[in-house]
């Protein structure tokens, strides 16, 4: 007869000719098991990959519509691979947390209350940018760095920092 230390005298008793004994041992140490690894696989932060957040509500609105994600966390490896937003008049005031999504070639800011565009300095992607309307955008020198921008729609901002002087749009 096997002896196991630890085992109850029940599984000692019926480990020597008992073949469904054994097989009930040994599927509970595999769910066991697997149990186990399964739960160490949900850490609640992959590695190296940061979750985001967005001090507007607005923008993190349309992200997470754009993601079909209502609740969950936001990756940054999930924002760097949208194509496109479109978050046009949704009272998005600040762009944090848009300077995750490095692979956008297309993005619809207009009719908002945005002021500072910086987030999207990196943004080198981007082919289409609408700013039109926020009626609050004065400077536009973050958006230097979009050198790959076909189509920019900067229609009724403030912007003062054209190289010919201050202009209205």
């Amino acid at each position: 007869m096997v002896q196991f230390p630890l085992a109850p005298k029940v599984i000692q008793a019926n480990w020597k000719g008992g073949t469904v004994m054994r097989r009930i041992v040994l599927l509970a140490i595999a769910c066991v098991l697997l149990i186990g690894l399964s739960l160490s696989g949900c850490d609640s932060t992959p590695t190296g990959d940061p979750v985001v957040t967005f001090p507007d509500p607005n923008l993190e609105a349309a992200i997470r519509e754009t993601l079909n994600k209502p609740s969950e966390s936001i990756y940054a490896s999930e924002l760097a691979d949208l194509a496109s937003l479109s978050a046009a008049d949704r009272g998005i005031e600040n762009l944090s947390g848009l300077q995750y999504c490095t692979n956008l070639t297309w993005l619809d800011l207009g009719f908002n209350q945005i002021g500072d565009v910086s987030p999207l300095a990196n943004l080198t992607n981007l082919t289409y940018l609408v700013l039109e309307f926020n009626l609050k955008i004065g400077e536009i020198s973050p958006l230097a760095n979009l050198t790959s921008l076909e189509a920019l729609d900067l229609d009724s901002n403030q912007v003062v920092d054209w190289w010919w002087g201050p202009t209205r749009l």
